[in-house]
């Protein structure tokens, strides 16, 4: 597909984190038929090793999972947002969850995607994200960027309580 931006030029490079090193092997397959508009940089099993991983390659975007084996991927992407505010971390889910969508959001992510989500869809949202445009893929997406803005601020009541917290929504 061809592009008049100039950012189609060059590959977005992504870091993928996940504690399951098979999901990794997995993104890493779907990506590969994709390497003119997206590039693998690097991986990491767990948040922990994700943070070095991060330091050590300064990928354009992370694409990581949400829940983890201890530390989860919000408390991952607020700890680098934390450290680099302009940092782009793309969190990717089997939930579609608001509560999950909403704690992304707040803890600065740029973008929550469904693990269902197929090759091409998850490349044009990655791409996305790297021109700055924050990607929401749903299967029941009903939201505008006005009503999300809303939430975030405050605006609407139905998250307000759990704006210092990442643990993930219960039940």
């Amino acid at each position: 597909m061809a592009s008049d931006s100039p950012l189609a030029s060059v590959p977005v490079r992504i870091v993928l984190v996940d504690d399951h090193e098979m999901v990794i092997e997995g993104l890493k397959a779907m990506l590969a038929a994709f390497t003119d508009r997206v590039e693998v940089v690097g991986q990491a099993i767990g948040a922990e090793r994700a943070l070095s991983v991060v330091d050590d390659l300064d990928p354009d975007i992370v694409l990581s999972d949400v829940r983890m084996q201890g530390s989860s991927g919000l408390d991952l992407c607020q700890t680098l947002r934390e450290k680099q505010p302009d940092r782009k971390v793309v969190m990717l889910s089997v939930y579609d969850d608001e509560q999950y969508l909403f704690q992304a959001l707040r803890v600065g992510a740029s973008g929550y995607l469904l693990k269902s989500i197929s090759s091409d869809e998850l490349v044009r949202q990655l791409e996305f994200v790297h021109r700055g445009v924050t990607a929401r893929w749903r299967r029941r997406s009903s939201f505008t960027t006005g009503s999300l803005r809303r939430i975030l601020s405050g605006g609407m009541p139905c998250c307000r309580a759990r704006t210092n917290s990442t643990a993930p929504p219960s039940g």
